[in-house]
């Protein structure tokens, strides 16, 4: 056990000099911080209002396939490309593509 311990606290003390930044306190609660990859964050950042526009597009656009609504339906609910491209068997690229396509559409992307 006390290997361990001394292997641990040598681990802490690499991750602590690299500058990382645990999202998690010690019990394994998720810091309320204004950490970049806490929710908190995601609304102070702009993502909410990206979100938003998305839905909007979402609710009043008219989309050619039921592929192409299903896609745009999983990135607005904030699912990652690849979370989408596995649930409907598509490759990472044709997912983000899709994405890419109605972000430009919806005024989200140049």
């Amino acid at each position: 056990m006390k290997n361990f311990e001394k292997l641990k606290a040598k681990w802490d003390q690499k991750l602590i000099d690299s500058g990382f930044e645990d999202i998690e306190n010690k019990d394994g609660t998720l810091k309320r911080e204004g950490h970049p990859h806490t929710i908190e964050a995601g609304f102070k950042d702009g993502r909410a209002e990206y979100y938003n526009q998305a839905q909007e597009f979402l609710n009043r656009a008219k989309f050619s396939t039921l592929l192409d609504y299903t896609v745009w339906k999983m990135h607005t609910d904030g699912m990652s490309f690849r979370n989408i491209a596995k649930e409907l068997n598509l490759t990472f690229y044709r997912a983000r593509n899709i994405v890419t396509k109605f972000q430009k559409l919806a005024g989200l992307r140049k």
